[in-house]
Parts: structure tokens; C-alpha cells; sequence
């Protein structure tokens, strides 16, 4: 029971602690930072931070290096699925997911995330996106025949609920550590859709239960992928897919909007994104968000910066992506771009 209680605990609404940015030229961005994510490339699904935090000091240590790079902000990838991971590979290592079973509450994982936030805090960093996933069973768009079965299948779980149980303990907890946040429902969910038809209904179920719970300022709900097929107009039918679903709930767009890049040219996909939320309505002056993109690319940097000052659509912040480097300290090409 008192577990039982404990998560109840965590689902009560309060107010959030986002930064909110008067207008500023799309020339200006704030200091961006890492998806530090995982400590290993070789076996990444038992290496993850959080779960992983309270018994390998490396990540503190880590944290203190990305700080001293000049980045401000960190990415968490929160995934979890009912079923509790276990790792028999890496004795060192015990896991990445978080276990989202509401009758056994997984405090160990919840205790190091609460630590991890909280000393990543007093190191300095000024804000965390929180990019949040479901896995296996609890993955819509992988494992639900229909919406319906999330909730009735003969598992006999209630996996939405189990989702937006998760969702909301995890908005909470980020509110009473007293951190600035952002938080993405869902990662690039109509990028590559294998049930188009049941993610859209899951984004708009997850949508209205947190928009109504919560309001606006802290989520921009999903992210956009960009075109790494030569799709031009791929950025295009996402953002419309993710709008029909905004508008049809009645309860407001988002403030900002995230962008997952890693294209060939990130220069025209992040303008054909801006040419959709603009062709949607969204005015320039909404900014985006860099949510994800190639690590430490100058490439990347230098077109990502003249897109931005070209489209006049602010680019908040970036945040790279780990590619061969979990370490995650080099930021120097983000920095020369201003970022």
C-alpha cells in the first residue's frame, strides 16, 4: 500500500519552472549542452546515467568536464516499460530503463534521477529537457494493435495508464527539485511510423491528459524529425499531423517547438521547417528548439546559424546528439556559432 501511495503522491498538479525569454534576435541563442545519455557505446541498454548514478562516480566527474566545455543545458532520455530491466552482460552496469510498474515502484531508479538532477544543479547547469519515451509493451506505435488494446490486452495491464502515470511522475518530480525544465511527450513520433493511425491517437490522448493537467508552457509536445531521405516535404507532414491534433483538442499551441536535425543540409531542412510553421501560422517569432542534432559539427553549426539568421526564427538553444563519444565534453564548434 504505501507504495501504492507513494506514486499517488507524485501525481498531484503543481506549477511548473520553465525560463521564459522575451524576443530576441534570431542571431542570439542561449548556451546549449548534451543528451548524456549512456556511458558506454559498446552496451548502451545497460549503461544509462540515471539508472546507473548512484554507483558509478564517473558520471558526477563527467558532468563537472561537460560543464566546463561551456554547456549550460543537459537532455534525459527517460524511457521506461513495465517489466524491471535486469543486465547479466556488465556486473558493472544495472540497466537504462525505468520501470513503470504502479504496483511496485521503482525507487531506486526515482532516488538517482532525484540525485542526478540535483547535483547536475548546483555544478551549474541552468535547465533539462526531459525527452520521454515508452518502450515494448508500452509503446504504442511498436507494440498496440489498436489504441484500445493499451488499455484492454490480454497482459492484463492498463499501459496508458501506466504511460501517463509515468509522465506525470516525472513532471513532478522535476517541479519539487525546483529546476528549470522542458518536457517532450514523445520523440519523433510520425517519423517513420510503423502504426501511423494508433500513434496519432496515442499523441492526442497524451496531449489533452497533459495539456489539460498542466497548460502549455513547459511542452512542446513532440518532436519533429528532419528529412534525412531527400523528402522535401517531410519536416512539413509531421508538423501538420502534430497541428491537426494540437488544434482539434482546443487547449492552445505550443510556445516553442523542437526539432530533432540531422540531415545532409541542415541549413534547408531547418528553413523548410520554419516554412511550415510558418504556411501553419506559427509566427517567427515562436522559437524552436534544437532538440537533437549531430555532435559537435561545425558543419552542422555554421548552417544551423545562417538558417536561422536567414529564416529570422530564433533558435532557442541546441542540444547534441552522442554519436561516437559518450562523454559528450566537446562543444567548441556549438560555441564558435553561438550556441
Amino acid at each position: 500500500m504505501k507504495k501504492v501511495l507513494l506514486v499517488c503522491l507524485f501525481l498531484t498538479s503543481c506549477g511548473g519552472n520553465v525560463i521564459v525569454y522575451p524576443p530576441v534576435p534570431a542571431s542570439k541563442s542561449e548556451p546549449g549542452g548534451s543528451s548524456y545519455i549512456f556511458t558506454s557505446m559498446t552496451d548502451q541498454s545497460c549503461h544509462g546515467v540515471i539508472r546507473n548514478y548512484g554507483n558509478n562516480p564517473s558520471i558526477k566527474q563527467n558532468l563537472y568536464q561537460i560543464y566546463a566545455s561551456g554547456q549550460r543545458r543537459l537532455s534525459i532520455q527517460q524511457t521506461w516499460l513495465h517489466e524491471l530491466q535486469v543486465c547479466s552482460g556488465d556486473p558493472t552496469a544495472i540497466g537504462f530503463n525505468f520501470s513503470s510498474d504502479l504496483t511496485n515502484v521503482d525507487q531506486q531508479y526515482i532516488d538517482n534521477f532525484k540525485q542526478y538532477i540535483t547535483d547536475a544543479k548546483a555544478i551549474g547547469f541552468q535547465e533539462f529537457d526531459v525527452i520521454l519515451g515508452p518502450l515494448w509493451n508500452n509503446n504504442a506505435q511498436d507494440a498496440w494493435p489498436t489504441f484500445e488494446w493499451g488499455s484492454n490486452n490480454p497482459n492484463g495491464i492498463d499501459y496508458y495508464a501506466e504511460n501517463i502515470a509515468t509522465i506525470k511522475l516525472f513532471r513532478n518530480l522535476l517541479v519539487s527539485l525546483g529546476v528549470p525544465y522542458r518536457i517532450i511527450l514523445q520523440d519523433e513520433p510520425f517519423h517513420e511510423s510503423i502504426d501511423e493511425a494508433v500513434e496519432e491517437q496515442y499523441v492526442a490522448h497524451i496531449w489533452q491528459d497533459y495539456v489539460s493537467a498542466f497548460g502549455l508552457s513547459d511542452t512542446c509536445g513532440v518532436t519533429i524529425a528532419s528529412g534525412t531521405t531527400g523528402d522535401p516535404t517531410h519536416e512539413a507532414i509531421q508538423l501538420n499531423t502534430f497541428l491537426s491534433i494540437v488544434d482539434s483538442a482546443h487547449l492552445g499551441r505550443p510556445n516553442f517547438y523542437c526539432f530533432n536535425e540531422f540531415s545532409d543540409d541542415s541549413g534547408k531542412s531547418y528553413t523548410r521547417f520554419h516554412q511550415a510553421l510558418s504556411a501553419k501560422g506559427v509566427s517567427p517569432s515562436v522559437p524552436v528548439i534544437v532538440t537533437s542534432t549531430y555532435y559537435n559539427d561545425a558543419r552542422n553549426a555554421s548552417l544551423l546559424r545562417q538558417a536561422s539568421n536567414s529564416t529570422g526564427r530564433q533558435i532557442l538553444y541546441l542540444m547534441q546528439w552522442v554519436m561516437n563519444d559518450p562523454s559528450m565534453t566537446a562543444f567548441n564548434n556549438y560555441k564558435a556559432q553561438g550556441f
